[in-house]
C-alpha cells in the first residue's frame, strides 16, 4: 500500500447546523436474540468499542462479548437473520489476557480478524480454528481494519513506546507503519478506515493543556483542532467518498458539543449536526445511499438512543434506551434496517442482547 500526504484539518469546522424536527422514516423494535445466563451464551457486548458487531456480506450479524462463554471470558458469536445463535469461539482466562473488542470480516474468504487489547487474531467461522497473528502483553491495541487484499491494519497506543498503525500482512509478521507520537501526549480514537483509493485514516485526540482531536491520512503531520474541544470517536465513508464521523465533546461548555461531522472528498470538513443538548455520539455508525446518518448517542442522563441524521443537519430519534441496557453502536443491511447490541439488564437474565431496528417501508 502506499502511504500519501494527506491531512485533514478540523480546525475549520465551524458551521453548526440546526435541529429543525422532520418526520424521520420509521422503524419497529424486536429482540432478534437474548443472551441466556446458561453457561454457553454471550454475555455484556463490550461497551466502548468502534467495531465490537459487524454485519457479513453473507447476511449475519458478528459480534464479540467480554463475558459470557464456557469459561465466562468472553466470545464471538453470529446471529443469522432468523435469529439463530452460534457461538464460533470461547475465550479463555488462561490463554487470552483480555476479552476481544474489535471485528472485521474478509469478505473474500469469510474469515473473522478482531483483537484484544494485547492480541490479533483470525478466525475462520465455518471451521472454527482460531489463530493468535500477534501477541504482546505490553500492547494496548484499540482496534483493526482489512482491506480488500485481507491485510489487517491497526492502531496501538503503545509502541516502543508511541502510539502508531501497524500493519500485518495476508503471509507475514507485524510491521509498524507510521509513528503517530508519545502515548503520554496522544490518544488513538475508534476505528481505522481505507477509502476507495487505498488509503489509511486514522482518528485521535491530544492530550494537551487544550485537548483537541484529529482526523489523518497515514502519512500525514499532526493537526489538531480546537474550538470547539471534540474528540472524532469513529468514521465511516459514504459512497461519494466522503468522510464522516462522530465526534464527543471535551469538557462540556459553550461551543463544546458532540457532533456529526463531514470531510468531502476536497478535504473541507463541515459539521452536519451538534447535539446541543450535551448527548454524546458514540460507536460504530452506517449511512445510507442518501447519506444519512444512523447512529447511536449517550443522553446526559445516561440513557441512551438510536438517531437519524440528515445531510441538511434534521435529527430524529428512532429508539431509546435506558441507562441499564443501553450499548453504543450499529450497523445496516442493504435494506435500510439496524441492528445493535444491549447489556446487562437487556437479555431475560441480565445478559444481553441483539436487536432489529426494521425499517418500515
Amino acid at each position: 500500500m502506499r502511504y500519501r500526504l494527506y491531512v485533514v484539518s478540523l480546525v475549520s469546522v465551524l458551521l453548526l447546523c440546526g435541529s429543525l424536527p422532520v418526520a424521520a422514516q420509521t422503524y419497529t423494535y424486536s429482540t432478534l436474540y437474548s443472551f441466556q445466563n446458561n453457561g454457553k451464551d454471550p454475555a455484556n457486548p463490550p461497551f466502548l468499542v468502534p467495531s465490537f458487531l459487524i454485519r457479513g456480506s453473507d447476511g449475519n450479524l458478528y459480534g464479540t462479548s467480554s463475558e459470557g462463554g464456557f469459561y465466562d471470558a468472553g466470545t464471538i458469536f453470529r446471529v443469522t437473520p432468523q435469529g439463530q445463535l452460534n457461538v464460533l469461539h470461547n475465550f479463555k482466562p488462561t490463554t487470552n489476557l483480555d476479552a476481544p473488542n474489535s471485528l472485521a470480516r474478509d469478505a473474500r474468504l469469510g474469515n473473522l480478524f478482531g483483537t484484544t487489547t494485547t492480541d490479533v487474531f483470525k478466525l475462520s467461522p465455518s471451521s472454527h480454528t482460531f489463530s493468535t497473528l500477534y501477541s504482546n502483553a505490553a500492547a494496548d491495541i484499540v482496534s483493526g481494519t482489512l482491506d480488500s487484499a485481507g491485510n489487517f491494519y491497526g492502531a496501538d497506543e503503545k509502541c516502543n513506546p508511541d502510539a502508531c498503525v501497524f500493519e500485518i500482512p495476508t503471509s507475514g509478521s507485524r510491521t509498524d507503519i507510521y509513528d503517530l507520537g508519545s502515548s503520554l501526549n496522544f490518544s488513538l480514537l475508534g476505528n481505522i478506515i481505507i477509502n476507495r483509493a487505498g488509503n489509511l485514516y486514522v482518528s485521535g485526540s491530544y492530550r494537551g493543556t487544550t485537548s483537541s482531536g484529529w482526523v489523518q491520512q497515514i502519512g500525514g503531520s499532526f493537526n489538531t483542532f480546537s474550538p470547539p474541544s471534540t474528540f472524532p470517536d469513529s468514521l465511516r465513508q459514504d459512497a461519494a467518498g466522503n468522510i464522516y464521523g462522530l465526534a464527543t465533546s471535551d469538557n462540556p461548555g459553550p461551543g463544546a458539543y458532540g457532533n456529526v461531522f463531514k470531510i468531502d472528498t476536497n478535504g473541507v470538513v463541515s459539521i452536519v449536526y451538534s447535539f446541543t443538548d450535551g448527548s454524546e455520539p458514540l460507536g460504530s455508525f452506517s449511512i445510507d445511499s442518501a447519506s444519512n446518518v444512523f447512529g447511536t448517542a449517550v443522553a446526559q442522563d445516561g440513557s441512551g438512543f438510536v438517531f437519524e441524521v440528515t445531510p441538511s443537519g434534521q435529527e430524529s430519534v428512532l429508539q431509546t434506551f435506558s441507562s441499564s441496557t443501553f450499548n453504543i453502536g450499529l450497523v445496516m443491511d442493504k435494506a435500510g434496517n439496524l441492528y445493535g447490541a444491549t447489556s446487562g439488564n437487556g437479555g431475560s437474565d441480565g445478559q444481553g442482547s441483539v436487536y432489529k431496528l426494521t425499517r418500515v417501508q
